[in-house]
């Protein structure tokens, strides 16, 4: 079973290195390489170093939840709060991200696009 954060509420988000959207219910998603963010007819990426407007608009939707998340058969994912789309397309050479859950259930997209899944059932 692949762990989901829909309808987890976002409580954090968090810019480092990486971009963390953490949820009430304990889930961490990590925004490890090339990520993006739309909405509406608006579009900021890591690709042209958007890094901190995406992290500002993810801040604006604190305590909403999170209604789709869906990694993709090439390993990378899509994540949707409200009108906001978050995208992390898969890297060749890195993990692009990953998640744990709050029951420590965990998903990494290693390099290649390669998911990687550990469940607690």
């Amino acid at each position: 079973m692949t762990p989901t954060l829909v309808g987890q509420t976002l409580a954090r988000v968090e810019l480092s290195y990486y971009l963390d959207l953490i949820t009430e219910e304990g889930a961490v998603l990590r925004m490890e390489d090339e990520y993006a963010l739309s909405v509406g007819d608006q579009r900021w990426s890591t690709a042209n170093g958007d890094q901190e407007q995406i992290a500002a608009q993810l801040q604006t939707l604190i305590g909403l939840p999170i209604t789709e998340f869906e990694p993709t058969p090439d390993g990378g994912l899509v994540c949707v709060v409200r009108d906001a789309r978050v995208t992390a397309a898969p890297s060749a050479a890195f993990e692009s991200w990953s998640l744990v859950g709050p029951s420590k259930e965990r998903i990494v997209s290693g390099p290649g696009g390669e998911l990687t899944v550990w469940s607690i059932d």
